[in-house]
């Protein structure tokens, strides 16, 4: 097929061999292969219905996954056009048969004979073939029982139902009976023959009842199940009647008449997405997500469905619903739902969103955090980007990066380090931007919570409802990205609900105006009475049995629900209740899931995979059939253990309450976990890529297999860390640490235990501060580790004794810390190693500076001096925290100025500023900007200490470096303090407060020169008393932890000391 080079559809301009879409304002969307490919055979059907096997046959051909990647595509196609599915003007869904261009395209003359050629030779072959095979209908399963036996309804009835039928000339009786089953939509098909299907099937309802009425045979009831799609017919020209080869479609019509209640009409998600027209107003929220319950306005029977309508919670939807309105005004709202579990927050959320969707123009993204510790950091956004981007439908790594940059250009990132940053939190293997690493912690989070805060709150709606449920799950990362989201104050045109259970505490953005908080409480006696008698169909508990029901579960509708399930289920009420209502919940819940049958094994096994799971993970983990397991699952959602969430293009299920999949996990014995665990993920790994670290780790971990687990909780650690989300990285690394313990000991094992002691390390101190007893203990074990490896340990030495030293530094133990400087130096010798004794003789230069050993320490910095090249040790700021060329010059600088010499000092600081700022690296230029404030201080220079720590603090605070944030905050207030012509009291106060700041970060080292300097300024505004107190703290320290190590400090703790005295 030769392509056109360029055609319009509307106003947009369509070029397929650049792959791009131009709007009619100049916006170039760059369109991948796939999709463009898609829209050309749209485009070739112009106003004709082209059905999802025709562009699946043509676009993918026999390659698997068309039916997912039709999806994306068409997403895309309509992405780039500006185009809804809500409300089509290019591109309109017809469900189950396809899709249509709805504008004809418009050629260059000379493309118009290349596109008709491509039409007799692409498009009508394909439809000659299928046009008689597929066909789009739409099903009603009807079952007819009469109350109390199973004996179906008399032939008078039947009768009644093909006679209405015969209204309708679109309609086909395939099988009429105790269970019959009419098509519309078989021999022709029509816009409407789902309007035809609705109506037909609640005027059967209307004809049963009527004949329940008006017979003394007995009480007839209809249970009736209606659903959307295509089905399989042979050919029709040489037949009297259409005979169906194959379809979903009709044993999902049953599927669902077997679900409803007496009396009931259940609507799959399909049709109803068709357009319910006319019956809209009939729809009843259904509990079952994904399904609808039609009642007529004139039915007269009154028997229930199984599930328990929604009750209750008028105030509080009322109140949601009001917040709509304003947001549907332009305002921006925040709800924060609260409540214990089974209170009913998350059908809450469920009935407003049905009543949300109901309305044009509305964008719902909902984002829902689950217990198991088998998800990673910011896991629902990180699913909803790999959703909303198409990642999933691209070819190759190269062009999910494409499709990525274009997508983030759209949005207003145009630089590609910003793709980097994005790329490497979605886990895309891309080794392509190593710039990323240059990025320090600080900017490199802000700058990816700015880009997952726009993608969030992207939306091409003019109103979006944004939903983060079960955020009592929510990760760190999480927790502190929504924090971001509402510091923003209201977002015009978005409602965002946030609901978490009430043991998770208030978060501290509660209280701002935009933000409504609600707690929801047990229900009333009234509405939970009404949850009974929805249960209790047939009124066997009595008034007291019900009052006791509600007086234990304290109006909690799922205790109600569940407590009146188990007493229906016993043989006794009367010996039952007591018995029942002695046990918490999960008892309940437990005893349910014994009393099952064969299906009881399916859903122990879904426990396994979690709270959500769909039919192929739980397929592979039961020793049944597909078919016994489809049954099972039927079962299991009658019984309303399970919800199914969704059966296109696969069947997905979740448990009814994170409750009841605890206790059904519960119920598994370890022995019987263990196989389980392990098999599923041995599926998972065998799909390389589509399972993250963290759910590795978890199912190995449940499977005994704890080094595996160690080692994937160790990979996703490094994961969060790249993505610079250290506390998570903290929590995954101390879970590797946990798993490692419990395996057997091997020299494996402890390689991996220094592995991830060295690069848990720095986190530690990132999150903790440098003189955390964590830190210390960590580097003791990682020093006795690689010790005890001999060679395979020997390349970790260093990096343990570097962290080691770093924590008694700070702490002011700098005669262990010398000792530790020494050490490395032996040890660089041993393997005449010059990188190593750069670093070495840094350690101990700076240690030796701070002991006072001036003449040893300018020695020291010497040669490593000698040592440093720019280019071939630039890893080091990497590895040790920050340049070592740097610190060589600034502490040279420093030992200068502490032995009068000012000339050397002013060349060295110059010298460590400028290679602090060559090697761009944050850290290092703090350092540098730190020490040379304080040589400047020393020599007198207070104008250009004032210089070096404004720089200091804008750049730390950037960072978000809490070590060099305090340390310029005290050292900016003692500089003016010192510049002051006048006696300032706000300074000195600002002093006292950063010496506190210092004290919590145990920051032992500059402790005693800042309290020393805090003293005399204490005594220059006359404030003696709080001298003395200040001065007896530090001097009890000296003696308690030996600050006086810190010869530059203990001089001028002594000179303040004396100073107090005169």
């Amino acid at each position: 097929m030769e392509i056109p080079s360029v055609f319009w559809l509307a106003d947009y301009r369509v070029q397929p061999l650049e792959g791009t879409i131009t709007s009619p304002d100049g916006k170039v969307s760059h369109v991948q292969k796939k999709p463009m490919e898609v829209l050309l055979v749209l485009v070739e059907g112009a106003g004709q219905v082209v059905t999802s096997d025709q562009i699946i046959d043509q676009v993918w051909g026999s390659a698997s996954g068309g039916d997912e990647g039709l999806k994306r595509c068409i997403h895309a196609v309509r992405k780039a056009l500006g185009d809804r599915s809500s409300d089509p003007r290019l591109i309109r869904t017809v469900r189950g048969r396809g899709y249509s261009c709805i504008p004809e395209p418009v050629f260059d003359e000379d493309q118009q004979p290349a596109i008709a050629t491509a039409r007799q030779t692409a498009v009508t072959p394909h439809l000659a073939a299928h046009a008689n095979a597929i066909r789009p209908v739409t099903a009603v399963s009807v079952i007819v029982f009469s109350h109390g036996s199973d004996q179906g309804g008399p032939i008078a009835l039947f009768d009644s139902y093909i006679k209405a039928l015969g209204q309708y000339n679109n309609g086909y009786a395939y099988d009429v009976g105790a269970s019959s089953t009419f098509i519309f939509g078989l021999n022709k098909t029509q816009e409407d023959d789902h309007l035809s299907a609705v109506e037909f099937a609640l005027a059967i309802q209307k004809l049963t009842a009527d004949f329940a009425d008006s017979t003394e045979a007995g009480s007839y009831a209809s249970k009736i199940g209606i659903a959307s799609g295509n089905v399989q017919i042979s050919q029709l020209e040489n037949l009297s009647q259409p005979v169906i080869l194959g379809s979903d479609t009709l044993a999902t019509a049953t599927r669902l008449a077997e679900s409803a209640g007496p009396g009931k009409v259940i609507v799959s998600a399909d049709t109803v997405a068709l357009g319910l027209g006319q019956f809209q107003s009939d729809v009843v929220t259904a509990t079952v997500p994904g399904l609808y319950e039609l009642n007529h306005r004139s039915q007269k029977l009154s028997q229930r469905s199984n599930s328990t309508e929604f009750i209750g919670r008028n105030r509080d939807i009322e109140a949601l619903l009001t917040s709509w309105s304003q947001v549907s005004q332009g305002e921006g709202q925040v709800f924060y739902i609260s409540g214990e579990p089974g209170i009913g927050k998350s059908t809450l959320i469920e009935n407003f969103i049905e009543r949300v969707e109901t309305r044009k123009f509305a964008q719902v993204s909902r984002y829902l955090f689950l217990q198991r510790e088998s998800h990673s950091p910011l896991q629902p956004i990180k699913e909803e980007i790999w959703r909303s981007f198409d990642l999933a439908n691209q070819d190759n790594t190269t062009a999910q990066q494409r499709m990525i940059g274009s997508q983030l250009e759209q949005l207003g990132f145009s630089d590609p380090l910003a793709s980097s940053v994005l790329e490497e939190f979605l886990g895309l293997d891309s080794g392509n931007h190593p710039e990323v690493a240059d990025i320090a912690p600080g900017p490199r989070k802000n700058l990816l919570f700015e880009l997952l805060t726009k993608i969030i709150l992207a939306s091409q709606s003019p109103t979006q409802l944004i939903i983060w449920d079960d955020f009592q799950w929510a990760d760190v990362a999480a927790q502190e990205l929504m924090a971001q989201i509402v510091a923003q104050g209201p977002i015009a045109n978005t409602l965002i609900v946030v609901a978490a259970r009430n043991t998770m505490p208030a978060p501290a953005w509660i209280g701002r105006s935009h933000i409504n908080q609600v707690n929801l409480s047990g229900l009333s006696k009234a509405e939970a009475s009404e949850i009974v008698r929805q249960v209790d169909k047939n009124h066997v508990l009595d008034h007291s049995a019900i009052n006791r029901i509600i007086s234990h579960s304290t109006g909690n509708p799922l205790f109600v629900e569940e407590i009146t399930r188990s007493l229906l289920s016993s043989r006794s009420v009367e010996n039952e209740l007591s018995h029942i209502l002695s046990n918490p919940v999960r008892h309940i819940f437990l005893s349910r899931i014994e009393s099952l049958g064969e299906e009881k094994h399916s859903l122990k096994a879904a426990a396994i995979i979690g709270d959500y799971f769909d039919l192929n993970q739980l397929s592979a983990l039961v020793d049944v059939d597909i078919a016994a397991l489809e049954i099972h699952l039927s079962l299991l959602v009658n019984a309303e253990l399970i919800y199914q969430t969704s059966s296109y293009p696969l069947a997905k299920y979740r448990f009814k309450h994170g409750l009841l999949h605890a206790a059904t996990y519960e119920s598994i014995t370890p022995d019987q976990r263990r196989p389980m665990h392990k098999k599923l993920v041995d599926i998972a790994e065998a799909t390389e890529g589509l399972y993250s670290k963290n759910y590795l780790a978890f199912h190995y971990q449940a499977a005994s297999e704890y080094q595996k687990a160690a080692y994937f909780w160790f990979l996703s650690a490094n994961e969060a860390k790249n993505n610079t989300l250290f506390v998570d990285a903290s929590s995954h690394y101390q879970k590797a640490s946990d798993a490692l313990k419990q395996a057997p000991w091997s020299v494996e094992r402890d390689e991996m235990d220094l592995q991830i002691r060295i690069e848990s390390g720095p986190i530690l101190m990132a999150i903790k501060g440098y003189s955390d007893d964590s830190v210390k203990n960590n580097y003791i074990q990682a020093e006795k580790l690689a010790g005890s490896l001999a060679e395979k340990g020997s390349a970790a030495i260093p990096q343990a004794l570097f962290g080691l030293w770093s924590y008694k530094v700070v702490k002011g133990e700098l005669h262990q810390a010398r000792a530790i400087g020494e050490k490395l130096i032996a040890v660089a010798e041993a393997i005449a190693s010059d990188d190593l004794a750069l670093e070495a003789n840094v350690l101990l230069g700076v240690t030796d500076t701070h002991l006072g050993y001036y003449d040893e320490a300018k020695q020291a910095l010497k040669k490593a001096m000698s040592i440093y090249d720019l280019e071939a040790h630039a890893g080091h700021k990497y590895i040790f925290g920050q340049d070592p060329g740097m610190a060589s010059h600034i502490y040279y600088a420093m030992a200068s100025v502490l032995t009068g010499d000012s000339a050397a000092y002013k060349e060295y600081v110059a010298k460590g500023l400028i290679i602090a700022r060559r090697v761009e690296h944050p850290n290092s230029l703090c350092f540098a900007l730190s020490f040379s404030a304080r040589c400047e201080l020393i020599d007198g220079d207070t104008k250009a200490a004032i210089m070096a720590l404004d720089e200091l603090t804008t750049l730390s605070q950037h960072n978000e470096f809490p070590l060099w944030i305090g340390t310029a905050a005290f050292l900016q207030a003692y500089s003016q303090h010192l510049a002051a012509t006048e006696i300032d009291k706000n300074t000195v106060e600002a002093m006292f407060v950063a010496l506190n700041q210092t004290r919590e970060l145990g920051n032992s080292l500059a402790y005693i020169d800042y309290a020393a300097a805090t003293v005399s300024a204490l005594l220059d505004v006359e404030r003696i008393d709080d001298a003395k107190t200040l001065a007896a703290v530090v001097r009890r320290e000296i003696q308690q932890r030996m600050l006086a190590e810190d010869e530059y400090g203990f001089m001028q703790f002594k000179r303040a000391e004396q100073r107090l005295s005169e």
